[in-house]
């Protein structure tokens, strides 16, 4: 595995925030993804790009999971109710594919961070996961997540 260095644009992202156990994260983004649809869908607009997930908070072994569901969309998207509108920022980031099941990513994450560390890069924000693919319609094996780190080096 290999860092690809890239500089993300800013991107405005309609988000639910979620917590929950580990276990209980794929029934949670499945009722999140839904409202964030139907949220766009009332407004006549259309994502702006794939879904996504946002860790605001570090995982912790026997926590439950801080995460945001998010679908990029055009400006003038409102919010509504749990539904809000945020910015991802500009700037620096690494990215790492991951081609499988999610219930591996955590593997993906670990080699991702070791290669971060060799590479002198520290996180500089929450990591992001890009959905490139259906899991209702392509086989676990074949799930492509695209695993974006904000980073910055020191001084």
């Amino acid at each position: 595995m290999s860092i690809s260095m890239e500089t993300r644009p800013s991107q405005t992202i309609a988000g639910v925030t979620d917590r929950c156990p580990l276990e209980e994260m794929p029934q949670a983004m499945g009722r999140n993804f839904g409202r964030l649809m139907a949220v766009l869908t009332e407004q006549g607009a259309a994502p702006a790009g794939p879904p996504m997930t946002l860790y605001p908070e570090p995982m912790t072994p026997d926590g439950p999971v801080v995460f945001v569901s998010a679908i990029p969309v055009q400006a003038g998207t409102t919010g509504d109710g749990d539904v809000e509108i945020t910015e991802i920022p500009e700037g620096p980031i690494v990215v790492f594919m991951h081609e499988g099941p999610y219930s591996e990513l955590g593997r993906t994450y670990g080699l991702a961070h070791e290669q971060m560390r060799k590479a002198g890069l520290l996180v500089g924000g929450p990591p992001c996961e890009i959905y490139l693919n259906d899991p209702g319609d392509t086989p676990p094996e074949r799930l492509l997540t695209r695993i974006e780190f904000p980073v910055f080096e020191p001084d």
